[in-house]
């Protein structure tokens, strides 16, 4: 026997409704103001959103694909090419392609680079010295090639003519620059500065590029953005979705046709020495928010110094999220989520505003040279420090339910929250 449902307890309230009912049991305060959270200092965060908060989306998400698919990469940085080539050897079948450091590769081993595309896989570089120029038309990479992994403007003017010369003399359009803000994340950026500056570095390869007689429908080839998840989990799954938007809006302006790879890697700004298991448990979120933001591919770095089982079980959590979880299936499951699709906006907007104001010293080169950026950058990094010291920000092991016993700090240059923890633990 079937039984109407009384749908009348929830029957659709306005937002104004909203306000006036909790309104009156803040005794006349204004919850809008009382309940809002501001974790970073330019993207505040309601404590109620609905759908007239929200903006129809111009190409925000995740790009035209038939599913969000990514490609799981393995981190390595060799202290030779035959290292790499034995931890390939015994981690190839846990991922889709490798992602190598060669900043501590010695220059005379750079002709056995070709050893490792033989493993006909996706190979992907960062920090490559210029030596590889030299090599790099002699190698089969074919199919599979990733990203040279070239950024060199991120410390000169212009970029070298050699790279102009490699790029018009190949038949096979690849992606060789590398736009990166993973440097910005890594040093105490905050989401805006982040986004803003990459994008103002993006503009700045486009405009060059377009100059040097590389054709503009092959340009998007040649580019990728490559940015750092951190521990804020809504932000940075809101993070990606207002890159794409920004991106979109750069290649409009450049009547560019086409998207831009985006490539994601965990970061070390919130992880620990002093607890490392909980290093595995924060890259599954970071990882998470990676790809529901719609990222293209994902390197989860090992959680506890760089050992093989470390190594394999980061491949492992980004498997696990694409094969049990499915997270593949769905092209955007962020999308419709009136807290999200808000977050992006105001996320684009901020960063769109931290751009301009970069654009009006004269652009990212010398906006940098002047040393602009890194003094908005070490001023977020400082407020970043003080709240972790305050507690403000949760460390879980490290700040809040830390284990007893004494652990020896491990020194590194690395710019990690936990740093002064571990220094106060071992004195």
């Amino acid at each position: 026997m079937s039984q109407a449902l009384d749908f009348s307890p929830f029957e659709k309230h306005s937002k104004a409704d909203w306000i006036e009912q909790v309104g009156q049991q803040l005794k006349g305060e204004n919850p809008l103001e009382k309940l809002a959270w501001k974790y970073d200092p330019e993207i505040g965060v309601a404590p109620i959103y609905f759908q007239e908060d929200c903006e129809v989306r111009r190409r925000g998400g995740t790009p035209n694909r038939e599913s969000n698919f990514w490609r799981n990469l393995l981190y390595l940085k060799p202290t030779s090419i035959d290292n790499a080539l034995i931890e390939i050897e015994q981690l190839d079948k846990f991922c889709d392609g490798t992602l190598i450091d060669l900043s501590n590769v010695k220059k005379s081993e750079l002709p056995e680079l070709s050893k490792l595309f033989h493993l006909k896989r996706d190979v992907s570089f960062i920090n490559a010295p210029d030596d590889i120029l030299t090599y790099i038309n002699e190698l089969p990479f074919e199919d599979c090639f990733g990203n040279l992994g070239f950024n060199p403007l991120k410390e000169e003017a212009t970029i070298n003519e050699g790279y102009i010369d490699f790029i018009l003399q190949t038949n096979s359009y690849h992606s060789a620059f590398n736009t990166d803000g993973t440097w910005y994340v890594e040093n105490g950026a905050s989401i805006t500065q982040e986004v803003g500056a990459t994008i103002g570095l993006l503009v700045e390869y486009i405009d060059q590029l377009s100059n040097a007689k590389i054709d503009l429908r092959k340009l998007v080839e040649h580019l990728e953005v490559t940015t750092s998840i951190t521990q804020d989990f809504f932000h940075e799954i809101a993070k990606i979705r207002a890159y794409r938007i920004l991106i979109a809006k750069i290649l409009e302006e450049f009547s560019i046709q086409g998207e831009i790879r985006i490539n994601v890697r965990t970061s070390g700004r919130y992880k620990s020495h002093l607890d490392p298991n909980n290093n595995l448990i924060r890259n599954t979120t970071e990882g998470m928010a990676a790809i529901i933001g719609g990222c293209d591919s994902l390197t989860i770095l090992p959680f506890e110094n760089s050992n093989l089982m470390s190594k394999r079980t980061a491949l492992n959590t980004s498997n696990l999220l694409k094969d049990e979880t499915h997270l593949y299936r769905v092209v955007d499951p962020s999308n419709g989520s009136y807290y999200l699709d808000s977050l992006t906006r105001s996320i684009a907007e901020a960063a769109w505003n931290f751009f301009q104001e970069i654009e009006r010293q004269g652009g990212y080169i010398k906006s940098k040279k002047s040393g602009w950026i890194d003094q908005q950058i070490n001023s977020n990094r400082a407020r970043l420090e003080e709240q972790a010291g305050a507690k403000k920000i949760s460390l879980i092991g490290v700040n809040k339910h830390r284990k007893e016993g004494v652990i020896e700090a491990i020194d590194d240059n690395d710019f990690r929250l936990a740093k002064p923890f571990e220094r106060e633990e071992a004195s």
